[in-house]
């Protein structure tokens, strides 16, 4: 997926959001309520555009196609629809109502729904002709017979990928250890550990050696699980690892691309950046900030700390992530990812802060177009 269908998913998923938590969404005949959130789960594949989950656990995966394209482009997209109703309740597909051909394409998916084969299918359709965020409801979206998918109870409390700890060269180390040793990442980032982490050979985000850690890897040290456990993450989150901790066929595409031009070249950073922008989501948490703080008052943008708070209450409102509980350990959701987009260069910089007062974050959207159209 190249920058822009990614940002005209955006704009639908927000349009869509909007319309489910104001109560606006009559498309979805009452089978989820307004109180609807992002979810926060995650999936190996296939993997849905958006997906929402209200409070009653009814899950909504939306697929998203963008003006331009033939037939056949939407009419996959019903497929991938029918393939996500294995894991989430409903599906709605959002399309443009005709084809790059002029053929109407949307009454066309329309009409096929409506046949007799498929009318007990719990799938929407809505379309749209200019903007991906004026969205018409074409198919309501009907009940969900027979069997339900089974709920994935999650404590991940975010939709975007978690960054902590692992810079994109620990990432490299450990799927090449993986690699080598043909074993999973459990015993890879021990490997990792032992031969970088505990000999001050792993680097920082800036590239910098890391103070070396003073033992081996122990399954008996909170702080080493605990790292381990971010790292995981950062790697799930991005799909360069599966829920086995095998590597993916992207892990490989990454590990191979590092081997070619080593993992300290723009090339590699661009790529692995990707991997962070698109699969894991942060590239929706740059364009929601982006326009977000655009609205908020001067007195949220004076200091880091006051504008990482008031983020997360907008992100809460706007139904993006839920409210964190009281007397959480950490004060709030956004933590080291604005740090991680400065060191990959996306973010612009001024007396040698990312962080601008009175303004927010500053995005460096040439970098950013250039990272997400970067695939491998």
């Amino acid at each position: 997926m190249n920058y822009e269908h990614n940002v005209m998913a955006f704009d639908a998923g927000a349009a869509l959001l909007a319309q489910l938590r104001s109560g606006q969404a009559a498309w979805t005949g009452g089978h989820l309520s307004a109180a609807v959130n992002h979810w926060p789960g995650m999936v190996d594949w296939p993997i849905p555009d958006k997906i929402f989950e209200d409070d009653a656990h009814a899950t909504l995966a939306v697929e998203f196609k963008p003006p331009g394209h033939s037939k056949r482009e939407y009419v996959t997209g019903l497929g991938q629809c029918l393939t996500y109703l294995r894991n989430f309740r409903f599906c709605a597909l959002v399309l443009p109502e005709k084809s790059v051909d002029g053929y109407p394409v949307a009454e066309y998916l329309a009409s096929v729904l409506n046949e007799d084969c498929a009318r007990t299918l719990p799938i929407a359709l809505l379309s749209y002709s200019q903007s991906p965020g004026t969205l018409t409801p074409v198919i309501a979206l009907r009940p969900r017979i027979g069997r339900l998918p089974e709920f994935t109870e999650t404590r991940r409390l975010t939709f975007w990928a978690y960054v902590r700890d692992a810079s994109p060269a620990d990432v490299f180390d450990i799927l090449a250890k993986m690699d080598s040793d043909n074993c999973n990442f459990t015993q890879g980032y021990s490997a990792f550990w032992n031969s970088k982490r505990a000999t001050g050979l792993s680097l920082t985000l800036d590239g910098k050696r890391r103070q070396a850690k003073a033992h081996r890897f122990s399954e008996r040290q909170a702080g080493d699980v605990a790292e381990r456990t971010n790292v995981n993450l950062l790697m799930r989150h991005t799909g360069l690892i599966d829920s086995e901790g095998r590597s993916t066929e992207w892990g490989y595409h990454l590990l191979r691309h590092g081997k070619v031009y080593t993992p300290a070249s723009q090339s590699f950073v661009q790529r692995f950046g990707n991997r962070l922008l698109t699969v894991g989501k942060h590239l929706d948490l740059i364009l929601w900030t982006d326009r977000h703080q655009r609205r908020m008052p001067a007195h949220e943008k004076q200091n880091h700390e006051q504008f990482k708070h008031a983020l997360d209450e907008g992100l809460v409102r706007d139904g993006y992530i839920r409210a964190a509980p009281k007397n959480a350990a950490k004060p709030t959701y956004i933590r080291d990812e604005p740090k991680y987009w400065n060191a990959l260069g996306l973010m612009e910089t001024a007396a040698n802060s990312y962080f601008h007062p009175g303004a927010g974050y500053v995005f460096n959207w040439r970098a950013i177009l250039s990272m997400v159209n970067a695939d491998l």
